[in-house]
């Protein structure tokens, strides 16, 4: 009696003593009870768990990798909000990208109040962002050139389609 893995469940027999007779062309493999396919099952499980976590975990580095900005923004009642991204610059502005689009929280902030507070290692800067959609496709070219493998890997993950670009301007400190 063999034993193998089932990959087309179309031709599975069971029959007396919940035998479980898969026919190939080498002859007939045999899983002796539901125990062996729970048994391929909870692997296959476990492995799809294993790669979730991988990725995800994949996904946490590449978002950290290179030059991080903290930028802080404030909601209609004043609360404010620390969220990381990634910053570039292009004809003397700096740029953020909103990968999450119109959609994403923080960038519903800055459309209630364009006023932010950014963090650039030590030093602060004070900006007023602006949404400028037609430049989309440059942001997302300077952000890929900067950020290389982790832009790929978080636009795989996410898409680049909705992104919105954000030029930040200069404000005198408060």
């Amino acid at each position: 009696m063999s034993h193998g893995y089932v990959t087309d469940f179309s031709e599975l027999v069971v029959v007396d003593g919940g035998s479980f007779h898969y026919p190939r062309s080498d002859g007939m493999v045999v899983f002796s009870s539901w125990r062996d396919v729970k048994k391929i099952v909870l692997r296959i499980l476990g492995l799809l768990v294993v790669l979730v976590v991988v990725a995800m975990g994949l996904q946490i580095i590449a978002s950290e990798t290179g030059e991080v900005v903290v930028v802080t923004t404030q909601d209609q009642t004043g609360a404010k909000s620390e969220t990381r991204l990634w910053i570039v610059a292009h004809e003397g502005s700096r740029w953020l990208r909103s990968g999450g689009g119109a959609a994403s929280r923080w960038y519903q902030q800055l459309l209630a109040n364009p006023q932010l507070e950014l963090l650039r290692g030590t030093t602060r800067y004070y900006h007023r962002a602006t949404p400028v959609p037609d430049m989309q496709a440059t942001v997302n070219d300077l952000m890929s050139e900067k950020y290389g493998w982790a832009d790929s890997y978080v636009g795989f993950l996410f898409g680049r389609e909705d992104a919105i670009a954000i030029r930040l301007d200069d404000l005198s400190v408060p």
